[in-house]
């Protein structure tokens, strides 16, 4: 499944110093992009648009890791709850 997958995928990230290293470079990459699309869309400041960006991210980054670490020991780890989760937390 692509659960399954992805679950393997981040394993591997996790594991793996080399592709750390080019998940960052990608990361950095795409936040960039992101910022530029965003920018064009909303009327904020760039710092807003940088930290909002910054932060999804950094949600999604967190959520995900937890899960990985969670499916290790646990099969019932949900992404989806772990990411609303770590949404609510950032609200806090």
């Amino acid at each position: 499944t692509p659960c399954r997958r992805l679950l393997r995928v981040n394993r591997l990230i996790k594991k793996e110093p080399a592709f750390r290293a080019v998940l960052a470079r990608e990361s950095v990459r795409r936040t960039a992009v992101l910022v530029d699309v965003v920018s064009t869309t909303f009327d904020c400041s760039d710092l807003q648009i940088r930290l909002a960006v910054d932060v999804s991210v950094a949600i999604l980054r967190a959520a995900l890791e937890t899960w990985v670490d969670r499916s290790s020991s646990d099969e019932t780890a949900s992404l989806p709850e772990i990411y609303s989760s770590a949404r609510g937390l950032a609200r806090a």
